[in-house]
């Protein structure tokens, strides 16, 4: 538990406070509107066997003891500055102090499909606009954001914050940060990694690979390059010092995103100027404001055409009830204009739908499979829906509160909830019970009753778990310390006991899929400058079966954490290529099989459940069972 003095005040900073943990710090609550960010020294644990980090924490260190004091004021009302200096006994500058901005999303959301379909391209527009006005006012002021990443910029409403800002570059101060992803080649040799100090022109290099992922979900260097000649192939790090984009017609785009060809034409020149012919300077915003969106309402994508890219290049959608294509029978269990929310396979398929229709009257409800109305309004950001047992339904539209809607009651119970790291409200479900935590507490109410019962004790609003049929899998991130936990579907207690791997850096996501007394939890954690994938596979009482780590787009571990369904020792994960299976073995996880013939039926990323007749695959408009033999 670190004590330092801000302000010569002694501050005792507890885990149980801590809100955010990076790579180079650690961040904690320290007043309802301050935070502070405590960078990390060379003997703290998550740096303890890495030399090169200890050695980038010292001369960190003794950098910013005259970099903190010239910090620059009167910067934008959106940078996160400094405020108060945090020095330790020795009176070493080790921190600072710093607004909070209370239930705000990372920019990184707004370049996931899951999160971006509720939340419009109009809102995404506002976001950057209000984000290029912040750079432009940085660099009048010879700031240089330099390590600019999506996971540094916090979106309120349609603000944007940026936070790190201890890493800004000014005067004769550098910043030696940088994120893989979004380093500029042109400050590269032959490797991707930062040769020369950033600048301007860096900055909106980056401001642009973050814009074309929140229009597309892609990045300007996604997809398979596949290029006819052999001696053209290359290694996904050297596709940025190359040039080879997602406009390259060797490029295989990926199924989940939005195709390039939706843009306007404007913003299609300007993007294929910026990474393919090194165009650099500030961003034409003006652009964007002036390109017309809209949200077809058979695909649900944004686009900015008279007509969408998407719909006219395929072919007329086939109505059909069920199709062979030899040992595969595709049967089509649902084809909607409206939005699929939520699907469940616990009791026969169910699903939950967001309704768009020409007529106001019936716009913006959510509804069940039988057409049964849950509640009236539009979709957003944070929202979380269950389907239960006769018609019941869970779900959140704000954080901090869940709703149990029962048919034929006139209101629904309503229960006050902790939230999670994310500001999402802390529940799941399975076919029996809802399950929560308020205030600090883990409860389970079952779907048939209106009492609650108590299971086991977690840390308030910094818990994140899911829950199986027979069991339930955990944690909550405290400092240094991740604690992980598995409890009983039916029964109080938890186990605490899990040793999950170190899990070192920034958490950025994690999905678990369970299969009897088996949970495959899926963890994406930005570490140093990339971002890996985690694997853990933990029983029903708490032990690590096997667990992995690789580099993101390596492998089928490094595709989305999404898209997934356990059946027994195997897991089954849809990829644009179709499904694939992957077998817990002696030596770990395996991928022992592929099955092409469901290419044309999936998507990386899509949702997957099981039912008693096949894979029930997922999609915003369509719901298809596949069997395979």
């Amino acid at each position: 538990m670190p004590t330092v003095l801000i302000k010569g005040r002694q501050v005792r900073l507890s885990p149980k406070h801590a809100i955010g943990k990076g790579g180079e710090a650690d961040v904690y609550r320290w007043t309802s509107k301050l935070a502070v960010k405590i960078w990390k020294q060379p003997n703290h644990p998550d740096i303890a066997h890495s030399p090169a980090e200890q050695a980038a924490a010292r001369q960190r260190l003794r950098e910013h003891q005259d970099k903190m004091p010239a910090f620059p004021t009167g910067l934008p009302a959106r940078i996160i500055a400094p405020q108060d200096l945090a020095r330790d006994q020795k009176n070493r500058i080790v921190g600072y102090s710093m607004r909070m901005v209370p239930t705000a999303e990372a920019l990184m959301s707004f370049g996931q499909r899951r999160f971006r379909q509720n939340v419009g391209v109009e809102t995404t527009v506002e976001v950057f606009r209000d984000l290029a006005q912040t750079v432009e006012q940085l660099h009048r002021r010879g700031v240089i954001i330099g390590d600019f990443n999506d996971l540094n910029e916090l979106v309120r409403g349609s603000s944007v914050y940026l936070i790190d800002a201890d890493s800004f570059q000014f005067g004769n101060f550098l910043c030696r940060a940088y994120t893989a992803k979004f380093l500029d080649p042109l400050l590269c040799r032959d490797q991707l990694q930062l040769d020369r100090p950033h600048n301007k022109e860096s900055d909106w290099y980056a401001f642009a690979v973050m814009l074309l992922q929140s229009l597309l979900f892609v990045g300007p260097y996604g997809g398979v390059y596949r290029p006819k000649q052999k001696a053209n192939r290359c290694t996904q790090d050297q596709r940025p010092l190359r040039r080879i984009t997602i406009f390259n017609p060797e490029v295989k785009f990926p199924k989940f995103g939005v195709p390039w060809a939706a843009m306007s034409d404007d913003l299609i020149d300007t993007f294929q100027g910026i990474f393919q012919r090194d165009q650099r300077g500030s961003f034409p915003t003006k652009q964007l404001e002036q390109a017309r969106w809209t949200r077809c309402t058979t695909c649900d994508i944004d686009h900015a055409q008279r007509a969408c890219p998407v719909c006219a290049a395929k072919a007329p959608v086939q109505h059909f009830v069920k199709e062979v294509h030899g040992n595969l029978t595709i049967t089509t269990l649902l084809q909607t204009q409206h939005t699929v929310v939520r699907v469940s396979a616990h009791h026969g398929v169910q699903w939950i739908l967001h309704q768009n229709t020409q007529r106001p009257q019936e716009n913006n409800y959510f509804v069940r499979e039988d057409g049964s109305r849950i509640v009236h309004a539009a979709r957003g950001r944070g929202q979380r829906f269950r389907a239960g047992p006769g018609g019941q339904t869970a779900y959140s539209l704000q954080p901090g509160v869940m709703m149990i809607q029962t048919p034929g009651e006139p209101e629904p119970d309503t229960i006050m909830v902790d939230s999670t790291a994310n500001h999402t409200a802390a529940f799941d479900a399975n076919s029996a019970a809802v399950y929560f935590c308020s205030n600090g507490t883990l409860y389970r109410r079952p779907w048939d009753q209106t009492g609650w019962r108590a299971i086991g004790q977690v840390l308030q609003n910094q818990t994140r778990f899911w829950v199986g049929e027979q069991f339930g899998l955990g944690y909550y991130r405290a400092g240094e310390m991740v604690m992980a936990f598995v409890f009983d579907a039916q029964r109080q207690g938890i186990n605490d006991q899990v040793e999950l791997p170190e899990l070192r850096g920034h958490l950025v996501g994690a999905r678990a899929y369970f299969a009897g007394g088996l949970c495959w939890l899926l963890s994406r954690v930005k570490q140093g400058r990339t971002i890996q994938h985690h694997l853990s596979v933990v029983d029903d009482r708490g032990h690590v079966r096997a667990s992995e780590v690789t580099d993101e787009h390596d492998g089928w571990l490094g595709g989305s954490i999404h898209g997934k369904v356990a059946v027994g020792n195997q897991l089954y994960s849809a990829t644009d290529e179709g499904l694939i299976r992957v077998d817990l073995t002696q030596h770990g996880a395996e991928q022992v099989r592929s099955f092409p013939d469901t290419e044309p039926y999936c998507e990386e990323g899509c949702e997957l459940l099981l039912s008693a007749g096949g894979i029930v695959v997922v999609r915003p408009k369509q719901i298809l069972l596949l069997e395979m033999k």
